[in-house]
């Protein structure tokens, strides 16, 4: 089956085994046990990128930033991604490369129960609603909804949802998102 989808020759499409699928589910919840950052991995190098580190998760507590590269976890430098997540209460030990200062920071994070915020807001000036949309995660579109009411009853007229960096998730999620903004009656 990997051989099939890999003759497809396009990197969105792959094959999950029953572990993998598993983990895939996990991740797309939007809830789980890890050190609260989310990564973005380059299709066609490999290299895994910490994009986002959640407002006080354990990877912000140890220092970790977002553009970290993960270079490891533990001694492993390939799928470090996969060894993240783990019982509630352990350590992981990582290494990070950071562009901005060239140099490779180690640092022991404790993994936890965490919660992806997919979605950041503000009230901007002349009652302009600003929202940050991360990730489409089934948590994200009680988060939205959440958000919008908040926003309107401090006076909210209209609303920017930024997108960018945002890498796709769950259809449902994003279905239910849209279907929040659109007129009744009308189907996404």
């Amino acid at each position: 089956y990997r051989g099939y989808m890999s003759s497809l020759n396009d990197p969105y499409s792959v094959y999950y085994d029953k572990d993998e699928y598993t983990s895939l589910n996990e991740e797309t919840s939007g809830t789980y046990c890890g050190i609260g950052v989310q990564v973005s991995q380059n299709v066609y190098t490999g290299i895994i990128t910490a994009v986002k580190v959640f407002k006080n998760s354990p990877a912000q507590e140890a220092g970790m930033l977002p553009g970290d590269i993960l270079y490891k976890v533990e001694d492993l430098s390939l799928l470090v991604s996969d060894h993240i997540r783990g019982e509630e209460g352990t350590k992981v030990h990582l290494t990070v490369y950071r562009q901005s200062t060239d140099e490779y920071v180690e640092m022991d994070v404790e993994r936890r129960m965490v919660e992806n915020p997919t979605v950041e807001y503000e009230l901007l000036d002349n009652h302009a609603g600003y929202m940050s949309l991360s990730s489409f995660e089934e948590v994200s579109s009680e988060q939205f909804k959440s958000a919008v009411d908040d926003l309107a009853s401090k006076g909210m007229e209209k609303l920017i949802i930024d997108l960018r960096n945002n890498g796709g998730g769950v259809v449902q999620a994003a279905k239910d998102i849209a279907d929040y903004l659109l007129p009744d009656g009308e189907t996404i």
